[in-house]
């Protein structure tokens, strides 16, 4: 393949092609956006051609695999999700990893790498348990830095592999979408497709315990985000069950949203989950959530002006840290210190 030289090297995200609501795909196309916007060339990289996610509202810059030919000089970001084999695996003519399980498609290995982990807790998957080997991504001497999410996945990766060059992004909540709303219908959402089990247990205990009269139950599943902005600025309280993510982007947004949010930080989550403007839960504690719940929804009963003062602190706090501004600044500052003086 010839290498083409370029002043201004390109940067491409590579992102699943899956039209899923799935909150961290979002985040790498505003990603590409903020890039765009202050004068560097990037795009989402998806595999199939004619491909782009419809379920938040985007024009983003994308591109296809099939018509991008990468150089030496270009940089190519990658997900925490495609296991030890991630720079490695990448078959030329298929264009695709030779394992299945990590991608169906993957780009050149030919630019220069950086890792996007938007959750700690997925780094190891396609590992095994062999301590001899230590192949990962994480050491290859194509790697030029990685970016995360939270405190929490900075502290985790630091941990294990502390020679790391890591930058820290603070995701954006859109303060317009996800506004605060006083007026509430006595309403509570969640997200089924998190601990699904779960939710069903400690929503149904409720149930049988009286608590819910008079409340409708509302789950936020395969909506687009305005539809999922809507129910939650309707909705009193969002009950979380996530997993184990690198920031827990719904709570977040749920919160901004004036709901009062009860249930699992999802670790990512940690930093905002405070305890004097929502209800954190330890994860999977199904007995402790559904006994919180029902002291939190009585407290409203008998006093609301209480919870009314919570969920605007929640939401005050959301809006004034995860900002545009701040995610922008920080992004900036990642990719200047990852170019050095090549841009």
């Amino acid at each position: 393949m010839s290498i083409l030289k370029r002043k201004s090297p390109r940067i491409f995200v590579l992102c699943p092609d899956s039209n899923a609501t799935i909150g961290g795909v979002k985040i790498l196309y505003k990603h590409v956006d903020v890039l765009n916007e202050n004068g560097f060339d990037a795009a989402i990289l998806h595999g199939l051609k004619g491909f782009r996610c419809t379920w938040f509202e985007n024009d983003t810059k994308v591109e296809s695999l099939w018509d991008t030919k990468m150089t030496e000089d270009d940089f190519l970001v990658l997900p925490e999700i495609y296991g030890p084999n991630t720079f490695e695996s990448f078959d030329w003519k298929k264009k695709r990893f030779a394992v299945k399980y990590y991608s169906k498609y993957a780009p050149p290995v030919i630019a220069k790498k950086v890792i996007f982990n938007q959750n700690f807790y997925n780094t190891f998957s396609g590992y095994n348990f062999d301590p001899a080997d230590k192949k990962s991504p994480y050491l290859s001497p194509d790697l030029v830095g990685v970016m995360v999410v939270s405190e929490d996945s900075r502290d985790q990766l630091k941990y294990v592999f502390p020679h790391l060059k890591i930058h820290r992004i603070h995701n954006a909540i859109n303060a317009q979408l996800f506004s605060y709303e006083e007026n509430k219908k006595k309403q509570i959402c969640f997200m089924p497709r998190k601990h699904s089990d779960e939710a069903m247990a400690v929503i149904n205990m409720l149930k049988f315990r009286g608590v819910l009269d008079g409340y409708t139950i509302v789950p936020i599943d395969n909506m687009d985000e305005q539809h999922a902005g809507r129910l939650m600025k309707e909705s009193l309280f969002f009950f979380s069950f996530g997993y184990h993510e690198g920031f827990s982007l719904p709570p977040a947004e749920a919160m901004s949203s004036g709901c009062l949010v009860i249930g699992y930080h999802g670790k990512g989550g940690h930093e905002y989950f405070k305890g004097d403007f929502c209800f954190p839960i330890a994860d999977s504690n199904v007995p402790k959530f559904a006994r919180t719940a029902e002291s939190v929804l009585k407290m409203y009963e008998e006093d609301p002006a209480k919870i009314h003062t919570m969920r605007k602190k929640a939401s005050e706090h959301i809006q004034s840290v995860f900002t545009a501004e701040r995610e922008e600044k920080d992004i900036l500052a990642a990719w200047r210190d990852f170019l050095g003086n090549s841009f």
